[in-house]
């Protein structure tokens, strides 16, 4: 799909969203969650089930340069990376990934893409426990 088709696809769904003729059904967080504005075709997301956090994301258009991606799991509450893979340059929806949370936490999601510029990274909204 070439670029000028994917950006009018992106602006439909947008657009559809914003009536409510089309909605995203991530998990429900426990507060918070969602995905963030689409940051250079990739965007990060986290939402919530039971105990445990979901995180995932959405790449949408592939530059070039992109030599690897890597997405992580961040305890914003302990400020460290709880989780994080490796994942391939390539248009696409990863996970999401099943992650047991702990209670007053909060969580997000970071994507980043690497490559002969500089890295770019996606933050997903906070989800609160």
């Amino acid at each position: 799909m070439n670029l000028a088709r994917k950006l009018a696809t992106g602006a439909m769904a947008v657009g559809l969203t914003a009536a409510g003729l089309f909605t995203a059904t991530p998990a429900d967080a426990a507060s918070g969650g969602g995905c963030d504005h689409e940051t250079y075709g990739m965007s990060a997301c986290i939402s919530a089930g039971g105990n445990q956090v979901l995180p995932d994301f959405y790449i949408t258009i592939l530059p070039n340069y992109c030599t690897s991606v890597r997405f992580s799991l961040v305890d914003v509450t302990a400020n460290k990376t709880l989780w994080s893979t490796g994942v391939k340059c390539a248009d696409m929806h990863g996970g999401p990934w099943h992650i047991n949370a702990t209670a007053g936490h909060a969580y997000m999601s970071e994507l980043t893409m690497y490559g002969s510029d500089m890295p770019i990274t996606s933050h997903s909204p906070i989800s609160y426990w």
